[in-house]
């Protein structure tokens, strides 16, 4: 009889266990949905939602890519170099290794780093300004490919133009430096300010 309790009393001991295991995770499942909806509660402050040059420009570094990358398999197989026969005459034969390999890795090189190039200047162009509880914001730019939305501590961020003073202006950009990231956001002022005194509340800093 004692061993039946005492085997009754282990099932609802683990029972209990698991049943706070299970709220426990409940609980913080459910924090973090109610952090992340707290985190979406604002509205833009900036958008610039005409992305087709930045389309355009990834198509063109596509092609480019494909270019270079056949001119170096081109290189890497078929390049040839003429070669003066003793009756005065020349033909053409393959290439030596160093001289194919060093060109193909130019070519190859020169694909890659203008692919990157047009990745790396997309990947600066803000494409949307959305702040967040809590002193953050989340900055959207407008690469095609890799991480599209960072999100920053407000305090990390600084211009020194005014999104005030140059919003009629169409043309041009404000730069929007980051203390975690080397190279500066860019903010074309085409784009749409919904709130730039609150831009310059968050970010301008003479």
């Amino acid at each position: 009889m004692s061993e039946n309790i005492h085997v009754s009393s282990d099932e609802r001991n683990t029972r209990h266990g698991k049943q706070s295991r299970s709220q426990g995770d409940h609980q913080e499942q459910s924090g973090k949905q109610q952090q992340q909806q707290q985190r979406s509660d604002y509205e833009p402050i900036y958008e610039n939602l005409d992305q087709h040059l930045y389309r355009v420009a990834h198509f063109c570094a596509a092609g480019q890519a494909l270019l270079w990358l056949n001119v170096s398999d081109w290189c890497y197989r078929d390049l040839r170099v003429s070669k003066e026969k003793a009756d005065g005459s020349k033909e053409h034969v393959p290439a030596p290794d160093w001289q194919r390999r060093t060109l193909g890795t130019f070519c190859l090189a020169v694909g890659v780093l203008f692919a990157g190039g047009v990745h790396f200047w997309s990947a600066k162009r803000v494409r949307r300004i959305t702040p967040l509880k809590d002193g953050f914001v989340k900055i959207e730019t407008s690469n095609l490919v890799g991480r599209q939305a960072v999100v920053v501590p407000c305090k990390d961020l600084r211009s020194i133009q005014s999104a005030a003073a140059v919003a009629k202006s169409t043309t041009g950009q404000i730069t929007l430096q980051s203390n975690a990231h080397r190279m500066p956001f860019l903010v074309d002022r085409g784009g749409d300010f919904y709130s730039a005194e609150l831009f310059d509340k968050l970010f301008h800093r003479a």
